[in-house]
């Protein structure tokens, strides 16, 4: 009866853990794909990106030249972008003149529905649909 429970627990144990050839855990566990920095930067220069997580209220257009304008609830702020190569594909940076004076670097994903998913370690930190232009009028 022993070997018969360690190997359905080493059965069962494997299976929760594998994965499809040539994929992340990020890929597999959460559906999330690593995006390219080019294709990063082609996504979001020139637009607008809508944070579309509860409870987290934000708006920010990133322009071609490197400049970010902002909403967070009530408040507006400026700041600079810019995006950077990571092992795990790209990382969006900015920096706020009043949010956020020093730069932070999220990794960016796409999720299942093609959506903009921003890391904070191993948590989700936003996640965001990107309109074409300033959507908003920032």
């Amino acid at each position: 009866m022993r070997v018969y429970l360690t190997m359905l627990c080493v059965l069962v144990s494997s299976s929760v853990v594998a994965q499809p050839a040539g994929t992340s855990n990020l890929e597999h566990m959460m559906g999330l794909r690593p995006v390219s920095a080019p294709r990063l930067e082609r996504m979001i220069a020139g637009n607008t990106v809508l944070n579309i997580a509860v409870n987290d209220d934000w708006t920010v257009f990133y322009g071609k030249d490197g400049t970010q304008r902002g909403t967070f609830r009530a408040d507006n702020d400026v700041g600079r972008w810019r995006v950077a190569w990571s092992t795990l594909g790209s990382e969006l940076c900015s920096s706020w003149t009043k949010w956020r004076p020093t730069e932070k670097c999220f990794p960016v994903f796409l999720n299942r529905d093609g959506k903009l998913v921003g890391m904070d370690g191993t948590k989700f930190s936003w996640v965001g649909a990107v309109a074409r232009g300033n959507s908003s009028k920032l």
